[in-house]
């Protein structure tokens, strides 16, 4: 987009720039704007009275901008988003206001909602932003400065509320001329884990991005942000980049279909099937990927198997009251289904092995499930592994935590793995552990809430650990027998739930964010990936909003990704 024209006035000349990067985006077919509006601008003598209320003069970049628009609205979204619904999704005319459901969505590529300077100085945000367990007994650190915390809450003058649970702020006591714009999140409750950024160089940088909000993500938000300099530039980011995805096949409860020309063609229609089994409502738990590239699903009680023509046969599976946790597939093609109180073993050519909590289970519920090389399962229990060997004979090995002050430490198994030496590697509840070839186990604590969790190599990086619970961190580990650690290249991620990884062919691991969103990770960092939803009509929203922790790759290369109720599976160009 273009620069300013005027550099001696910040942002004097802002709103043709806006209006030229509507344009722009109204242009492109793959690109629906769904709100663009422009306020009517200040009069001199009302920009004067809002001063004087304020109790001293507005900064430049401020009184240039609303000399023009008292207000701005974007919103758009492309029409392969995986979240785009065109019941909620089409054009609308006038400001979103919060609450509006095109501002209650979060949905968008692109957002901006610059409110009205009233508001901007002088909104009520109790039961918004400041409640009444905000007090000034409790500080906050804010860029080297304490605040007490109700006054810090009592700063924030909301200035972009671009969508229900992000807005940014600027920090700003009466009378002052401008402060410094920080990003908030989770719906207001934090707001420190942003770096600072002037009030110009914001909102050039929504014209330099076409107010894409995940560059705003990356860009601001950072674990302790405030403490590190303002971001004096913001990246020039093209209309879409990185990488984009092309639909091979998908399969959704109506059927499974394939691609052809620019329509769909029904191959199977399994899944409904499948979904309906007995009547109960069936929701996709894990998927897995078997040694021929066929697709494997656990839905709620029972394993099944991709055919070729789009359907599905059955595994094996539990009784009504069960519930699938796990699946994994072994190197001879033996199938593991975990769950709640059992594992059944499907071995080829072979009629199905349970195994109970009495039987082999020592009374737990099972949490998680590996194969060895040598076809040996290790299961997952509540502080307990058993290990199922290939002639069916089984052994049970407690385990316990270290002590950890203030939090729970017989909780569920998260991850479980085998390392090449023979080590098997856990996740439990936030303790990562270590059990070497003689039994013995090394515990280290990363975090109480830890879950739907991934670790997958990536090439000049080494081990990456991806969690739900670890609020945007990603973990590495540059070699088995050392610890993990925060990967700041990984930051980009940042209040996206990175979960399940699994690598991406190149080197690098793609990574489930949530809501049908993916990730990229690789040795020169990490970013948002593009990819295709399928037709909307026939996949919602919802179908995909569970989409984080269920991911498989086969040896074909072909990602597939569950949601509650779907499975889509798209090749990464």
């Amino acid at each position: 987009m273009p620069g300013p024209t005027d550099r001696t006035r910040p942002l004097a000349d802002y709103v043709p720039r806006f209006e030229a990067m509507v344009r722009a985006l109204e242009a492109d077919p793959d690109v629906l704007v769904l709100n663009a509006f422009v306020g009517p601008p200040l009069s001199e003598a009302a920009l004067a009275d809002l001063e004087q209320r304020w109790g001293g003069p507005l900064s430049p970049a401020l009184r240039d901008l609303y000399r023009q628009a008292d207000g701005l609205t974007l919103r758009w979204i492309r029409m392969d988003n995986p979240r785009f619904d065109p019941s909620r999704h089409h054009v609308r005319t006038g400001r979103a206001g919060y609450g509006d459901p095109v501002a209650d969505d979060d949905a968008c590529d692109g957002a901006l909602l610059l409110l009205p300077l009233e508001e901007v100085l002088f909104a009520d945000r109790r039961d918004q932003l400041i409640h009444d367990f905000h007090t000034d007994d409790a500080t906050v650190s804010f860029a080297g400065e304490t605040w007490g915390e109700r006054a810090f809450r009592e700063a924030l003058r909301v200035v972009d509320w671009f969508s229900a649970p992000n807005m940014a702020a600027l920090v700003m006591r009466p009378g002052e001329p401008e402060g410094p714009v920080i990003l908030g999140d989770d719906h207001g409750a934090s707001f420190t884990d942003s770096r600072r950024i002037s009030f110009e160089t914001y909102m050039e940088g929504q014209l330099r991005s076409f107010a894409r909000v995940d560059t705003r993500r990356r860009t601001l938000i950072k674990l302790f942000g405030h403490r590190e300099p303002p971001v004096l530039d913001w990246p020039e980011v093209p209309l879409f980049d990185g990488p984009t995805a092309r639909r091979v096949w998908y399969a959704t409860a109506e059927g499974a279909f394939r691609r052809e020309g620019d329509g769909w063609v029904r191959e199977g229609d399994g899944l409904r099937e499948v979904l309906a089994e007995k009547g109960r409502k069936q929701t996709i738990t894990a998927l897995a990927v078997d040694p021929d590239g066929a697709l494997l699903v656990a839905n709620t009680r029972s394993a099944w198997r991709m055919t070729p023509d789009g359907g599905f046969e059955r595994i094996c599976g539990g009784p009504q009251s069960a519930y699938a946790r796990n699946l994994a597939c072994a190197a001879d093609g033996t199938v593991a289904l975990g769950l709640s109180e059992r594992v059944i073993l499907a071995r080829p050519g072979k009629k199905p092995t349970t195994f109970t909590q009495k039987k082999a289970l020592g009374g737990s519920n099972v949490m998680n499930l590996c194969f060895t090389p040598d076809g040996t399962l290790v299961v997952g229990l509540w502080m307990a592994l058993t290990f199922i060997h290939p002639d069916d004979t089984h052994r049970l090995e407690p385990f316990s935590l270290p002590p950890t002050d203030g939090h729970r430490t017989g909780a569920p198994m998260d991850l479980l793995w085998v390392e090449e030496d023979g080590a098997i590697g856990a996740l439990h509840y936030g303790h990562l552990g270590r059990r070497a070839p003689d039994g013995t186990w090394r515990w280290r604590y990363i975090g109480e809430g830890v879950s739907y969790s991934g670790l997958v190599e990536v090439e000049g990086v080494g081990r990456v650990l991806t969690s739900y619970g670890l609020q945007g961190r990603v973990l590495r580990q540059r070699a088995p027998d050392q610890p993990f650690e925060d990967w700041p290249e990984g930051a980009a991620l940042a209040d996206h739930a990175p979960a399940c990884a699994v690598p991406d062919g190149a080197g690098g691991a793609l990574v489930a964010l949530g809501s049908g969103d993916l990730g990229r990770i690789t040795a020169e960092g990490a970013e948002r990936v593009r990819w295709q939803a399928p037709a909307p009509e026939t996949l919602s929203q919802t179908d995909l909003y569970m989409a984080f922790g269920r991911l498989a790759r086969g040896p074909d290369g072909a990602l597939r990704m569950a949601g509650e109720r779907a499975i889509v599976a798209a090749r990464l160009l």
